[in-house]
């Protein structure tokens, strides 16, 4: 009998694993659009670790993913509210408005929107929350954090040390704003705090938007702290302290279902079976063949 070599045996493990990842994922997500004929459903969706564009394995949200669930959710007339449970810090600044706005866009269709806040449901985090129709956290929760950063390394120093000078040739003052290699000018300094006082103005009027909030009694709020959830009920951003299933519980008093009654609950996937499936064989991967750039962003994020 002929021996399969090592290489054969690792590809006919990971062919089987792949078949068996799809073939449970699959009953598990049909199961629920199968019962009680066409009694509405609530469906729960995750925001989870970092929002930022382009990370869609490992513990951070890609906006394009989460939207395609949003979307799907759209598509599905028995889905009638949904539990968006927020475990997160924040994120790059059109990262959250992205989802911030397809939040809204679902919102007007008529569906129910929940907050369930995890550990962290901060800056960014909250930005997203402030788009639904009620915002459920643990006690415990830290959420808050409204306001916008932006961080510039400066090695310049370092660089004068070991004898490196970096030459620079632009097109224009400001086309090297924020480099490494040097400091900030005063004017770029202004510059650069008017595009963070533009972010954070957006960021503020969607939580007086969402929470039905003046200017004037968020004010004392938004100067980027952080608050426990049970803080955050006292100063009016949260409205009911609880868990996920105290969320689910508050979506059925937004449509008007006893509390007691039965719905079905769907757990959507902002990934793909094969995106969870590559990402949980890449895993075992010891080395790491994308190589990044570190990228300067505005970002609402709690650090």
């Amino acid at each position: 009998m002929k021996t399969l070599k090592p290489v054969t045996w690792l590809a006919l493990f990971y062919s089987a694993s792949l078949l068996m990842t799809v073939i449970v994922l699959w009953k598990s997500q049909t199961h629920g659009l199968s019962l009680q004929g066409r009694t509405p459903m609530i469906a729960i969706v995750s925001v989870e670790g970092p929002i930022r564009m382009g990370d869609s394995l490992g513990s951070a949200t890609n906006p394009r993913d989460l939207i395609k669930t949003l979307q799907k959710i759209e598509d599905n007339p028995r889905i009638r509210a949904v539990v968006i449970r927020i475990n997160s810090p924040g994120g790059s600044v059109a990262a959250v408005q992205e989802i911030y706005g397809e939040l809204n866009r679902l919102k007007s269709k008529g569906v129910i929107l929940v907050t369930s806040m995890g550990d962290v449901a901060a800056s960014g985090g909250y930005y997203l929350a402030a788009a639904t129709n009620r915002i459920v956290a643990n006690p415990g929760t830290l959420t808050g954090s409204i306001g916008v950063i932006l961080e510039l390394a400066n090695a310049e120093e370092l660089l004068r040390k070991v004898g490196v000078r970096m030459e620079t040739v632009k097109s224009g003052k400001f086309k090297d704003a924020g480099s490494p290699f040097r400091p900030l000018t005063a004017e770029e300094q202004r510059w650069f705090q008017g595009l963070i006082d533009q972010a954070y103005e957006q960021f503020v009027t969607a939580v007086c938007t969402g929470r039905h909030l003046s200017r004037k009694e968020l004010a004392p709020l938004a100067d980027g702290r952080v608050f426990t959830g049970e803080l955050a009920k006292e100063k009016k951003l949260v409205d009911v302290l609880g868990s996920e299933y105290d969320a689910i519980q508050e979506a059925k008093k937004l449509l008007g279902i006893p509390v007691d009654e039965k719905v079905p609950v769907q757990d959507m996937e902002a990934q793909s079976p094969l995106d969870r499936w590559l990402h949980l064989a890449g895993s075992a991967v010891p080395f790491n063949l994308k190589l990044t750039r570190p990228t300067q962003r505005f970002e609402y994020m709690w650090e």
